[in-house]
C-alpha cells in the first residue's frame, strides 16, 4: 500500500463562495496514476467545507439561500457577544458540513456520477486563501 499527499491553494471570496475543485483533484489523481485508490480531499478550516454536489451553477444560489435561513448574517449569536467577533454564522454553516470527502478511484478515474463535482465552500466573512489537502491511498 502506498500513500501520496498533495496540496494546493484556492482563493475564495468568502460569504458562501462555492468553487468547483474537481479538475484539480482529477489532475492530481492522473499525475499519481493509481489504478484503484481511495482519495480524501480536505480543507483545514472551521469556516469552510468540502462537499460533493451536482450542477454547481444551478444550485449555488439555492444552497446560499438555504444556509442564510438556517444561520442568517444579521442575527446576534452568543459567540459574538463572548468573543466580540461578527463571524459566528460562518462557523455554524460550516458545522453543518464536513471538512473532507472520500472518493473511490477505479481504473485510474474518480468515481463520480455524471454532473457531480467536488467543491470547496468558504463561509468566512472575507476573502481567504484555503489550502486543500489530497491524500491518495493505493
Amino acid at each position: 500500500m502506498s500513500i501520496e499527499i498533495k496540496n494546493f491553494t484556492v482563493s475564495t471570496n468568502g460569504f458562501d463562495d462555492l468553487i468547483d475543485i474537481t479538475q484539480k483533484i482529477e489532475n492530481i489523481v492522473s499525475f499519481v496514476s493509481p489504478k484503484e485508490a481511495l482519495v480524501s480531499v480536505s480543507v483545514n478550516s472551521s469556516c469552510a467545507s468540502i462537499i460533493l454536489i451536482e450542477d454547481i451553477k444551478g444550485i449555488k444560489s439555492d444552497l446560499a439561500l438555504l444556509l442564510d435561513n438556517i444561520a442568517p448574517l444579521d442575527k446576534m449569536y452568543k459567540k459574538e457577544i463572548s468573543w466580540s467577533r461578527d463571524d459566528s454564522y460562518s462557523y455554524l454553516k460550516a458545522a453543518l458540513f464536513k471538512n473532507s470527502v472520500c472518493v473511490q478511484v477505479v481504473n485510474s478515474r474518480l468515481q463520480l456520477d455524471a454532473g457531480h463535482k467536488i467543491a470547496l465552500v468558504d463561509f468566512d466573512i472575507k476573502p481567504r486563501i484555503r489550502q486543500i489537502g489530497v491524500c491518495i491511498v493505493y
